[in-house]
């Protein structure tokens, strides 16, 4: 997750606490880096943003 490094073809990340805080911003700079991202988290409706909406949750 560095600055100069991006995602190895074809990666996934499961990124659970998603919603909010530190989970959340995990998987922004994982998204940034080419990852794949699965986020999961409670409730439901706070992990739904422009940038989250259209992605997998668990």
């Amino acid at each position: 997750m560095s600055a100069n490094k991006s995602a190895p073809p074809n990666s996934w990340a499961l990124v659970t606490g998603s919603t909010s805080g530190i989970g959340r911003e995990t998987a922004l700079k994982l998204a940034e880096d080419g990852y794949s991202i699965v986020v999961c988290g409670r409730p439901p409706a706070a992990g739904q943003s422009p940038s989250t909406s259209k992605r997998p949750t668990c």
